[in-house]
């Protein structure tokens, strides 16, 4: 048959020389064609078809030749035929097993195909109503077939639901399937670990662990566990019973925020344990010069309870500044503006109290209550004897006069 309407081109490397459309009788020719070597002819039928696609026609023709003198070539328009691989219908019924939908059609499920590594999904689609799937021209061949649940759970870990469905298929025919989605029900430990890390956050240790911090674990405000972290500023306490729990952490020399030095300041978290669970906590940095316009001083007792009215006296040379604590314990110095200079003498005094002083630079010391005295003791019970002598001569009295009423009757 004459390829008509066929389009022949003559090419020079990248260069199009001249073309033309064959007509009915299939015939071509082309004049004044330079001599030469390296020419390429084509042939492009109408409606051309790539071969190795997935439709079969006619394919484009080439010839690359020298021309040394006129030439007559056949051309014959090779023809490629698609034969489709062999392909079927992967249908089936999805439904879910134990658990509380147990027995019931699986709808809205993901049903996927992959290949056997799982890292190429070829076709995907949804579950209806009662179930089912249906994937059409699928090619025969080895694949793995996944059922994915709304809200699906990992087995082994903490929480119940439907776990994803994974089978292997080697697909050589129209194929019906039945999967079950099975139930993972999370059975809590009676007891697990926790663990963590301490770091520090600013100032001059910013960024490296903490060691030797203390770590107080309480299950309401019962402490349950008390340690310190490592060299690598780690710790864990094991066997713990599944629950609520706060976690504080205790730098070394710690100060509080809004106190009177610079330092790290304690962090505490919740956590609810379920399983073994590892916390990153972080101890923050406060700057107390940054803070203040007026310089602080809390005072507390000996077991670290804020005292109220206690006279805070800072002596400056021949300068002497005071103030007073309020119900937290602090004393606020609002004739001083700035941090106190170096050299600073402070004292501490309240009724009942012993006075305390230190220097600036140095730990404030809690005040400690007065002991009784010797003089003490004596004047408590010399006025307790006033007393009950008085006692004993109102009585007599009241008798006496009792007993002349009797003799005047």
């Amino acid at each position: 048959m004459n390829a008509s309407g066929c389009n022949i081109s003559i090419h020079n490397g990248s260069s199009l020389l001249t073309y033309m459309i064959v007509g009915e009788d299939g015939n071509f020719l082309f004049r004044n064609i330079s001599f030469g070597d390296g020419y390429l002819i084509r042939a492009v039928p109408t409606d051309a078809v790539m071969e190795g696609g997935n439709v079969s026609g006619y394919t484009e023709w080439n010839l690359t030749f020298n021309l040394t003198g006129d030439m007559n070539i056949d051309i014959a328009v090779p023809f490629y035929n698609y034969t489709p691989e062999p392909s079927g219908t992967l249908s089936g019924r999805v439904v879910y097993y134990n658990g509380p939908l147990d027995g019931e059609n699986a709808a809205n499920i993901t049903v996927t195909l992959f290949d056997p590594g799982l890292t190429h999904p070829f076709d995907s689609t949804v579950t209806d109503e009662d179930g089912r799937f249906v994937l059409d021209n699928v090619s025969f061949g080895d694949y793995i077939i996944v059922a994915r649940p709304v809200g699906d759970v990992r087995y082994g870990g903490n929480e119940s639901g439907y776990t994803i469905w994974r089978g292997i298929v080697n697909f050589t025919e129209d194929r019906d399937m039945f999967i079950s989605l099975r139930y993972y029900e999370y059975i809590p430990p009676d007891t697990a670990r926790i663990s963590g890390n301490l770091t520090f956050s600013g100032g001059p240790l910013d960024g490296e662990a903490a060691p030797g911090s203390t770590v107080e674990i309480y299950k309401g405000s019962e402490l349950v566990s008390a340690l310190q972290s490592d060299a690598a500023g780690t710790f864990a306490s094991d066997n713990l019973p599944c629950g609520s729990y706060i976690v504080v952490a205790i730098p070394p020399d710690e100060v509080v925020d809004g106190g009177n030095r610079s330092g790290y300041t304690r962090t505490e978290t919740h956590v609810n344990l379920t399983e073994d669970t590892s916390i990153d906590m972080v101890f923050g940095y406060y700057d107390h010069s940054t803070r203040i316009s007026h310089p602080e001083i809390v005072i507390v007792d000996e077991e670290g309870n804020p005292l109220e009215d206690v006279v805070v006296k800072a002596a400056i040379g021949g300068d002497v500044y005071k103030a007073v604590t309020d119900e937290n314990g602090r004393a606020v110095f609002t004739e001083f503006t700035g941090e106190f200079p170096d050299g600073t003498h402070f004292s501490a005094e309240k009724n009942g109290y012993g006075t305390a002083e230190w220097d600036k630079g140095e730990d404030v010391p809690p005040l400690k209550k007065e002991e009784k005295t010797g003089n003490d003791i004596f004047l408590y019970v010399l006025l307790a004897a006033v007393i009950i002598l008085l006692m004993l001569v109102l009585l007599f009295a009241f008798r006496k006069k009792g007993g002349k009423m009797v003799e005047e009757e």
